[in-house]
């Protein structure tokens, strides 16, 4: 009887870094989890500081930043930050409706 071999194949995010807002709870931590388990870094970001820290932890977050989506200011601030950071950023997933307070077209790294 021959035992067939695992299937590997490489992982989709390996190498990049990824930002989830939202990335503390629910859909985010999820999605970041499994940001995480397809090789990225990742970057959460939340407005609870103990559920973001704890996600951090858990996730071995590259970075996090508490901060309310839904601030304009706060956003901006962020990114602009994020845009000067040593590590650069592929990808990016919101789970919150920040369209309406931030212009992503400004943003270049996306």
């Amino acid at each position: 009887m021959t035992i067939p071999s695992p299937i590997h194949r490489e992982l989709e995010l390996l190498g990049q870094t990824v930002v989830v807002i939202g990335g503390s709870a629910g859909i985010g931590f999820e999605t970041a989890r499994r940001a995480r388990a397809e090789g990225a870094k990742v970057i959460l970001t939340g407005r609870n500081i103990e559920r973001l820290q704890q996600a951090a932890s858990e996730l071995d977050a590259l970075s996090t930043a508490a901060f309310d989506a839904a601030d304009p200011v706060a956003v901006d601030r962020f990114f602009r930050d994020l845009n000067n950071a040593a590590h650069p950023t592929e990808q990016l997933f919101r789970f919150c409706s920040l369209d309406s307070v931030f212009d992503f077209e400004r943003f270049e790294r996306f």
